[in-house]
């Protein structure tokens, strides 16, 4: 599952959020105008629920 999210305001710039979710891992990749691009990724684990993954 791809989705991807662009909002844009005339006088603050522009925020974008894309997300993958492909074999339990939930990936997020995030670019904004002020604070720059990231990326985060979480698992599911059935007893803790969302986990981030660390780099």
């Amino acid at each position: 599952m791809f989705t991807k999210e662009v909002y844009y305001d005339n006088a603050e710039g522009n925020y974008q959020v894309e997300s993958l979710l492909q074999k339990g891992t939930l990936t997020l990749s995030i670019e904004d105008i002020n604070e720059g691009a990231s990326t985060q990724r979480y698992s599911f684990d059935p007893k803790a629920g969302l986990v981030e993954v660390k780099p």
